[in-house]
């Protein structure tokens, strides 16, 4: 299950380099309103995934 957790935050990860040197992409996702959901949805897994990496190395770190 983390592997697969890893996965989904690594393609987010992998969207969100690509949708930053992309001005297609960025205008696809400012034009359609299902595109700005699901980069809605990946930048909630992104964000997700670093405060929860954060946690989860301070609660290695104090216990």
């Amino acid at each position: 299950m983390r592997k697969i957790s890893y996965l989904i935050w690594l393609i987010s990860f992998i969207y969100f380099i690509i949708y930053a040197f992309s001005q297609a992409l960025q205008h696809a996702v400012n034009q359609n309103a299902s595109l700005a959901i699901l980069h809605g949805g990946l930048g909630i897994i992104f964000i997700g995934g670093i405060l929860g990496f954060i946690l989860l190395r301070l609660w290695r770190v104090f216990h």
